[in-house]
């Protein structure tokens, strides 16, 4: 996709302080997220995968400013305006940024205030931010309603009179209510049954082609991530290892924990047979992740490069159409390394 991006974040940083003993003293951070860049562009989606644990979620609120920042720049082009730093926004600067950055949180219930009516969920962002008179409100909630699969006369009811997947329909139709040109879609499917999951992911794409919205896509399931995905960006300990087309990264993975991470995906066709990349150890701690390459002490291949890979962080390299892999072992080459 050509064209200035949506969003553009650069260096992005979270790290979240630990605190031990009775005086609470600061005794080490969890490296959450560190020193992500990477671009969104317009009606696009961006899915961003991992290993729970890696930081993807808090990528995704970080950008968003529900957990704020440590460094790094957030650059959103909204509304065909010239781009502005989220991250140097406050007041009502930020409240209207806000309006062009949505979220569908991965709970369906909790995200949902059990002492306001579904008219009351959905309409208050609108009248917050003048989209609509409070004599139009409710017809433009009953539209949003019947937009995303539920009926009309719903708008009196409360949270807990609704199945998942039904709340979630909600919380899609309160994060559109407000034209937003970017939706963060956190886990938005994995707490539903496969057969309402196939329809919520149908409904997101659907909305997409009709009101021209982008998705940051942050999920572990990678069958969700081959269905709607225009570009995948994957996450081991806090920091993107390898990013590409969907069909780069599903038909000539790179790096190698990027291949045992498609590895480990149920293959629906039982007649195939797919080869089982198991790795070995624990996953690393993010309080103290390892020098150098974050995935070395897990990786079959670092042996060939002897001690860089445990001394030196890799940076992206080019392997082919915009395909970035951090790996030292693409420095020289453009064809992956199979495990």
């Amino acid at each position: 996709m050509s064209g200035p991006p949506l969003l553009s974040v650069r260096g992005l940083v979270k790290y979240f302080p630990v605190h031990k003993g009775f005086f609470r003293r600061k005794v080490g951070e969890v490296q959450a997220v560190d020193h992500l860049s990477f671009d969104i562009q317009a009606r696009s989606t961006v899915a961003m995968v991992g290993e729970s644990g890696c930081g993807k979620t808090t990528a995704g609120r970080a950008l968003l400013r529900l957990v704020e920042p440590d460094a790094g720049e957030v650059w959103l082009a909204a509304g065909g305006s010239a781009p502005v730093d989220v991250l140097k926004l406050d007041g009502a600067a930020l409240r209207a940024a806000r309006r062009h950055m949505q979220i569908v949180f991965q709970d369906p219930f909790s995200s949902l205030n059990p002492r306001q009516t579904v008219g009351q969920i959905i309409g208050r962002p609108m009248l917050l931010h003048g989209i609509c008179s409070p004599s139009e409100v409710e017809e433009r909630v009953k539209d949003l309603l019947e937009q995303v699969g539920l009926q009309r006369p719903y708008t009196s009811r409360y949270a807990h009179e609704f199945s998942g997947g039904q709340r979630q329909r909600i919380g899609i139709a309160r994060a559109i209510a407000l034209h937003p040109d970017l939706v963060v879609c956190d886990e938005a499917v994995s707490a539903l049954d496969v057969s309402v999951r196939a329809q919520v992911l149908n409904l997101l794409l659907d909305l997409k082609e009709q009101l021209g919205l982008s998705y940051l896509f942050v999920t572990h399931d990678l069958s969700v991530v081959q269905h709607i995905a225009d570009e995948v960006l994957v996450m081991y300990l806090g920091q993107i290892v390898e990013k590409g087309s969907r069909e780069q990264i599903f038909s000539r993975p790179c790096h190698p924990y990027t291949q045992a991470l498609l590895s480990a995906a149920p293959d629906p066709h039982p007649a195939r047979r797919r080869k089982r990349i198991v790795l070995s150890g624990d996953v690393p701690s993010p309080v103290n992740p390892p020098k150098g390459c974050r995935f070395h002490t897990r990786c079959p291949l670092a042996a060939r490069l002897g001690t860089r890979c445990a001394t030196e962080a890799p940076r992206p390299h080019p392997v082919q159409d915009g395909q970035l892999v951090a790996c030292h072992l693409y420095e020289q080459q453009t064809e992956p390394v199979l495990l």
